[in-house]
């Protein structure tokens, strides 16, 4: 009696380039394929990020978390990057492809962390006015007469303090209620924000008072 004997064979994936790899990922649905191309770019990605990070003027807590974000634009690329390319004489190779995404993905990272800081900004301007108005008359004036220059290093120093505050703070949350506020400190309505954050619109409006309670007790300003 004959026996059929299926001899398998490793695929080196080390060793394939990256245009075999994402189509053995893509339309073959090969998870080994696709986490090669993860750890293969993701030092590539984060050098990157850094790169474009320190052009921008970002810190290392804000780098570190954009190159973070960096991970989803490698599996974004996976999946809409053109396999025809390859056989083109003049074709995108996926590395120029990845660095397309992933660039794209940091200015929309970068224009959110600002409409953040942006929105947080107003909240802790109003707070300082606030704060003056509360001060003696004499004291008033004289902060009228020299008012705070932006880049006064007392000042930007206490800004940096508040931004670091505030990221620690969404950083403590769990992955919904963190979405949820960094949707709301972007300028996104409560339902936009709740949708986002998978709530409905009613336990939104909870979370937004409970949040606001919070920011108020730790960094004493009101954020809208």
């Amino acid at each position: 009696m004959m026996r059929f004997v299926h001899i398998a064979y490793d695929l080196n994936l080390s060793q394939m380039a990256d245009e075999p790899l994402v189509v053995l990922a893509k339309e073959c649905q090969f998870q080994p394929a696709e986490q090669e191309l993860l750890l293969r770019y993701r030092m590539w990605s984060n050098r990157l990020i850094v790169q474009l990070g320190r052009k921008r003027g970002l810190n290392l807590h804000e780098i570190e978390d954009a190159a973070q974000d960096a991970v989803f634009s490698i599996l974004k690329a996976v999946q809409r990057y053109d396999t025809r390319q390859m056989g083109r004489i003049q074709g995108c190779s996926f590395q120029a492809f990845v660095g397309r995404v992933a660039t794209d993905r940091f200015k929309d990272f970068v224009k959110k962390l600002y409409r953040i800081k942006t929105r947080f900004g107003r909240s802790l301007q109003s707070y300082e006015h606030k704060e003056t108005e509360g001060t003696s008359k004499v004291d008033a004036n004289s902060r009228l007469a020299c008012p705070k220059k932006s880049n006064d290093p007392v000042h930007m120093s206490q800004r940096r303090e508040m931004d670091a505050a505030l990221r620690r703070f969404l950083d403590s949350l769990d992955t919904a209620a963190c979405q949820f506020m960094e949707h709301l400190l972007a300028g996104d309505s409560l339902r936009d924000a709740s949708e986002h954050a998978g709530y409905s619109y009613d336990k939104g409006k909870r979370m937004r008072r409970k949040l606001r309670g919070k920011i108020a007790r730790r960094l004493g300003v009101t954020v809208g």
